[in-house]
């Protein structure tokens, strides 16, 4: 007797909509393992249990899930849901936001945080020198005047271990300076779809060579991935 499975390709290859079907399976993945579904209907970053996410790619986020931040500060330029996350995963959390309407949304979300020291600022220059961001062990770039940030970075350069860029793909410019200057450091880009938005886009994750482990808090594996371990992940004789 033919499976099940069997008898179901069997029909949809004699049907001839095994693209459609291949689409629907891709859109349930997306929509429903990844909650871009959820995301698209509040229209903010969501996970499945609807916890607020970093509005950055889905490859990215499923590399920085894995990953133990707990002994470590981080800065952000530029606040939101990211704020809320990241404020759950590391020991400190310093946040510069530049539009009061925003800011007072998301401090009204952080009235339990007792790690956060998130700031308004208006002013550009001020925005940019914010000497927070020389005293943490992660930098997020995410939010008004990119390239300044990244150069005031550079000049200033200490001794951080991360640097995060959201929608490098859109400063080209910023991430050739930074690749030529920051030196020590390895990129890596991950591009993909990511919450709300129907365009795919990319965050780069600067590395620091130096940084003596990265721990690890889960297995690598991807939402929409295949449960199955290889007959051939064996290290004995």
């Amino acid at each position: 007797m033919l499976r099940l499975s069997t008898l179901k390709w069997v029909l949809i290859s004699r049907l001839r909509i095994g693209n459609l079907y291949a689409d629907y399976l891709t859109s349930k993945n997306l929509l429903k393992n990844y909650s871009h579904a959820k995301s698209i209907r509040a229209k903010s970053p969501v996970n499945q249990n609807e916890y607020p996410l970093p509005w950055y790619t889905y490859p990215a986020m499923e590399y920085l899930e894995s990953l133990d931040f707990s002994d470590m500060s981080a800065f952000e330029y530029g606040s939101g849901n990211s704020t809320l996350w990241w404020a759950a995963q590391v020991k400190s959390l310093a946040s510069v936001e530049s539009d009061s309407e925003w800011y007072q949304n998301i401090e009204a979300e952080l009235k339990n945080s007792q790690n956060v020291d998130y700031l308004f600022n208006s002013d550009p220059c001020t925005y940019v020198h914010d000497v927070r961001a020389l005293q943490s062990d992660i930098v997020i770039i995410d939010g008004d005047y990119r390239a300044k940030c990244a150069k005031y970075l550079l000049e200033n350069l200490t001794s951080f271990s991360i640097l995060i860029f959201d929608n490098s793909d859109w400063y080209p410019k910023t991430i050739a300076f930074l690749n030529e200057n920051l030196r020590g450091f390895i990129r890596v880009d991950f591009s993909g779809f990511g919450p709300i938005n129907t365009y795919s886009w990319t965050t780069s994750i600067f590395l620091n060579k130096e940084i003596s482990q990265l721990n690890f808090k889960k297995a690598i594996g991807s939402r929409a991935g295949v449960d199955f371990i290889s007959v051939d992940d064996n290290l004995s004789n």
